[in-house]
């Protein structure tokens, strides 16, 4: 049958293209804390995920400790989505 479909909903992550839009040194804070104005949420973990977190779920995915995990939509975005 192949693989089960997986979605990955990576959220904010700490990458040069996240700190590239930033407007000065409080940009992470900005990015966290949210700007419902602005249709952004903010992060309730209170921080910005690393690669390495988006990551390591992909792993899980492809894991046979997922081997029972099918059509799972897995966000990795510190609950942001919690606030939409």
């Amino acid at each position: 049958m192949g693989d089960p479909l997986q979605y990955r909903g990576p959220g904010s992550t700490l990458t040069p293209m996240q700190t590239g839009m930033w407007e000065g040194p409080e940009g992470r804070d900005k990015v966290v804390a949210g700007d419902l104005a602005d249709f952004r949420t903010g992060i309730p973990l209170g921080k910005l995920a690393r690669p390495e977190d988006v990551t390591a779920a992909i792993l899980f995915l492809l894991s046979e400790q997922a081997g029972h995990v099918t059509m799972a939509d897995l966000y990795v975005d510190g609950g942001a989505t919690l606030r939409a």
